[in-house]
């Protein structure tokens, strides 16, 4: 007999449970991407209205005056 077929003196440890694909960290970074969408999505629908400079007029009920018609 040759040492390779001989069998080892120690059996080889038996493999723990498989890692933990889920974990606090993946949850953790789908609740930060769920947060920069839901803020993308109050700064597209806000923005305009909260970053608007202010001023004393309307500008979108203003009358354009007399013009002249189009062709």
């Amino acid at each position: 007999m040759s040492p390779e077929d001989t069998p080892p003196d120690e059996p080889e440890p038996e493999p723990g449970p498989p890692p933990r694909m889920f974990g606090p960290v993946y949850w953790t970074a789908i609740a930060f991407a769920v947060l920069c969408i839901l803020g993308g999505l109050v700064i597209a629908r806000f923005g305009p209205v909260w970053l608007a400079p202010a001023t004393d007029h309307p500008t979108a009920t203003e009358s354009l005056g007399e013009r002249p018609d189009s062709r």
